[in-house]
């Protein structure tokens, strides 16, 4: 009897349980999966899975050296553990946490819902998928730069910002010039009598 195997926690809250209780919830594996449910997959417990099947990536955290076929059971199992998943929604929710460029590669358009199909694909354009995540970090380093280089335009083009430390010249490039001050340069201070000139 499978009650009989539980441990920890589970074992106790069985245990805990009236005999009349515990000879009902046995009868069958419905009524076992039912009283299991009622007690350990609360409203709570539902969500949390549902999050964490939802954030799942292709190599996440602590799957680095996972195959694509690998990440796609993974992720369909956590998906599916509570309640069952049209086939679209599955298939979506798994191209969500995998690089870009697998859409395209798997051909998930004309699928026509056969799951054994769409693990055949995976299987069979696992390095095409594995060099599409390489691909789409090469991809995501490029926009970072082109948006470093764009900042730094944007800088120097300014005129609010580069007014301060930088002047046009006359061929309209811009040139440093000193933050210190300079001799008569504040307003509420009398001119210098100093003459260079006299000696």
């Amino acid at each position: 009897m499978l009650p009989h195997k539980f441990k920890e926690r589970a074992f106790m809250w069985y245990h805990s349980l009236p005999l009349v209780d515990q000879i009902q919830i046995r009868a069958s594996w419905t009524t076992l999966k039912a009283a299991i449910s009622a007690h350990f997959m609360n409203s709570t417990w539902i969500a949390a899975q549902r999050t964490k099947a939802q954030r799942m990536r292709f190599k996440d955290h602590g799957n680095s050296d996972e195959l694509p076929i690998d990440y796609v059971l993974r992720k369909k199992m956590h998906l599916t553990l509570i309640t069952p998943m049209p086939f679209d929604q599955l298939i979506h929710e798994i191209i969500i946490g995998a690089p870009a460029g697998w859409q395209t590669i798997l051909r998930i358009d004309d699928l026509g819902g056969q799951w054994t199909e769409f693990i055949n694909r995976v299987h069979n354009h696992s390095q095409a998928l594995i060099d599409a995540k390489s691909g789409a970090n090469i991809l995501k380093r490029v926009e970072n730069l082109e948006q470093r280089r764009s900042h730094v335009k944007s800088h120097f083009s300014n005129p609010k910002k580069s007014g301060k430390f930088f002047k046009k010249d006359k061929k309209g490039k811009f040139k440093s010039v000193s933050r210190e001050a300079k001799i008569g340069d504040r307003k509420d201070l009398p001119k210098p009598n100093f003459n260079p000139a006299m000696r």
